[in-house]
């Protein structure tokens, strides 16, 4: 048995459900867990709760809700460029051995880094 607060967020949403009782929760039966967690969706919690002020006794999904959601969320960007790195082991670590080969000689020269 899981526990949920009474109301929605402010966005439609209601937050996860608890494994804990606290006061002013209500029941949340097991069986509602995949309305209120669905396979093919981005987002849970969108859902329209009844309840006889203990157990939720009714809960459907909500996709009016979950599309003003979705329809507030900014747009996606291209990731970041992932600068070139050698493809092999050895390449890699003739890159890390010249490196620190650089770092030694600056450091024995007395430069600051």
């Amino acid at each position: 048995m899981y526990y949920i607060h009474p109301d929605p967020n402010p966005g439609g949403g209601f937050p996860a459900p608890q494994s804990i009782a606290a006061p002013g929760l209500l029941a949340f039966p097991d069986e509602f867990l995949p309305v209120f967690y669905p396979e093919n969706k981005k987002a849970a919690g969108f859902v329209l709760i009844q309840h006889d002020g203990e157990t939720v006794t009714s809960c459907q999904w909500n996709e009016d809700a979950y599309q003003a959601y979705l329809a507030e969320l900014p747009e996606p960007t291209d990731p970041p460029e992932v600068p070139d790195t050698p493809d092999t082991l050895e390449e890699r670590v003739s890159a890390v051995e010249a490196e620190t080969a650089a770092l030694t000689a600056a450091i024995e020269r007395g430069l600051a880094l």
